[in-house]
């Protein structure tokens, strides 16, 4: 049981590791572009929790898909 839970902290730290990576990245880029570095580092924290949303989006898109439900019309008022 113990040999587990070290196996599920390794995959959790590679996936902080990667999360830290994307943004380092996404701010690395943004202050190339011209941004100061505080500003950079606040929007690519905003660009990596974007990711969450999309994600929930593109799995209950094949979700609907595997369901075979056709795409419903969204009505902004």
């Amino acid at each position: 049981m113990g040999g587990l839970a070290v196996g599920q902290g390794w995959l959790a730290g590679l996936v902080l590791m990667a999360y830290a990576g994307s943004w380092l990245r996404s701010a690395w880029r943004l202050h190339a572009g011209g941004r100061p570095w505080r500003r950079a580092l606040g929007l690519a924290g905003l660009l990596l929790l974007a990711k969450f949303p999309q994600m929930a989006g593109m799995i209950l898109h094949r979700l609907r898909r595997i369901r075979g439900a056709g795409p419903r019309i969204i009505e902004y008022k």
